[in-house]
């Protein structure tokens, strides 16, 4: 066929040239197509207030911790990596309840591999170990908080005269605090499936300067343990600088995660805006032993909410009589889209804030059975909550958790309580701001 006003060999040109372009035309649907159909990554972000998944959808993490990273290395001499189980049937287990998410606890002299933890269970070795588990849950659909949770006393070498890094800290110490999470930060920048806790229950302090720039000394006149602190604007810098730009960073308050009351107006500075406020709740706590504390007064967390992500990192109840306070916290925490991590997932014998018997995930009773019952209930990824730039919804009241706080302070006694204690703490000053920094 020849084409109106076109020699043969034009018209031969204009069909090429519609062949060409209907080729490519059929090409970029075919990519388009298939990119829509490929499976988003499997990560977790910060946006506004909500935390998001790959896709963009909005994540509520309903997790444990496994608590043990923290101490087995630091036995002088270490004993194991985690003393818990890392293999597939241990994360079956996990699976089983519906977690969605996982907060170990690290030993910061064990990853440097310093202060005499640098053998069979430290160093490179650690990070190896914990790197491999990290990508384990990760790879069946399990996010990871990575927390600062116990340390050493400002040295890098041990002798009779200095602290061990095999107990839990007022604070974070100077100099090796950013080294260690520079050096997280650099493992795992990534790695966006991960979360970073920056230090777990900064205490008996209420200088809200210090918690943000560091500088304070700790333990004064104890000449074993002096040092001085770090503080979390340093600690952050420490991870953004190493390459690790847009996982989400976990601020915890005072008085063991329960002060906040200082926190709006000592926010460190993120260029990435992922700061995510992370919370401890026990029914034994001071000042916030109830979730009505965190959502009027003093130390609400309000302010904070409306501007950032929540989680509750851990929580737990001191008594197995009964399961109420573990409901109304999980309860509470749906209600206003905070996710939620219980402790623990250890068998160190049901009791307490133990939840499980052995590690194929049987549940204590009651405790543990509440809280898986509920996983399963409502568990999944995704929230069937508001847009991410949404604030949060106002507090349930119906709860046992939710009663009012007592506002006397408590003594200075100590009683351990599944690796927990209840000490009496200095309150921190502050009011809100409603602007990330």
């Amino acid at each position: 066929m020849r084409l109106r006003g076109l020699s043969v060999g034009s018209t031969r040109r204009v069909f090429g040239v519609v062949c060409a372009v209907a080729l490519l035309c059929a090409v970029f649907m075919v990519v388009v197509h298939a990119s829509a159909g490929a499976a988003a990554p499997f990560s977790i972000s910060v946006s506004g207030n909500r935390l998001v998944d790959g896709s963009g959808n909005v994540i509520q993490l309903r997790g444990v911790n496994e608590s043990g990273g923290e101490f087995a290395c630091a036995g002088y001499p270490g004993w194991d990596f985690f003393g818990f189980p890392t293999d597939q049937t241990a994360v079956n287990a996990l699976k089983s309840w519906k977690i969605n998410a996982v907060r170990l606890p690290l030993n910061e002299a064990c990853w440097l591999g310093i202060d005499g933890t640098g053998g069979t269970f430290g160093g490179q070795n650690y990070i190896n170990a914990v790197a491999a588990y990290t990508n384990l849950l990760n790879a069946n659909g399990i996010y990871v908080i990575l927390d600062y949770h116990w340390g050493a006393c400002g040295q890098t070498t041990i002798t009779q005269s200095r602290c061990y890094a095999n107990w839990q800290k007022s604070m974070p110490d100077r100099p090796n605090a950013t080294t260690f999470w520079a050096s997280v930060g650099a493992t795992f920048k990534d790695n966006h499936a991960v979360l970073f806790d920056l230090f777990n229950e900064p205490h008996d302090n209420s200088d809200w300067n210090c918690w943000l720039n560091g500088g304070c000394t700790q333990y004064s006149g104890n000449a074993a343990n002096q040092y001085v602190a770090e503080g979390m604007q340093p600690m952050l810098n420490a991870v953004r600088g190493a390459g690790a730009t847009t996982q989400p960073v976990l601020l915890e308050g005072y008085s063991y995660a329960n002060d906040f009351s200082g926190f709006m107006t000592h926010q460190p500075v993120d260029p990435s805006k992922a700061t995510v406020l992370s919370l401890h709740l026990y029914d034994f706590n001071y000042p916030c032993a109830t979730t009505a504390c965190f959502d009027s007064g003093t130390y609400s967390i309000r302010s904070a909410a409306a501007i950032m992500p929540v989680i509750v990192g851990e929580f737990g109840q001191g008594s197995n009589t009964d399961a109420n306070f573990d409901n109304g916290i999980m309860n509470w925490a749906d209600t206003n889209s905070y996710s939620y991590l219980a402790w623990t997932w250890n068998t160190w014998g049901c009791g307490g804030a133990v939840i499980i018997s052995d590690y194929n995930g049987t549940p204590c009773t009651p405790n543990g059975t509440a809280i898986k019952n509920h996983y399963l209930a409502v568990g999944g990824t995704t929230s069937s909550s508001s847009s991410a730039s949404s604030s949060s919804s106002s507090a349930s009241s119906s709860s046992t958790a939710s009663s009012s706080s007592s506002t006397t302070p408590k003594t200075s006694t100590t009683t351990t309580t599944f690796g927990k204690t209840n000490r009496g703490q200095h309150r921190g000053h502050g009011g809100p701001t409603t602007t990330r920094p």
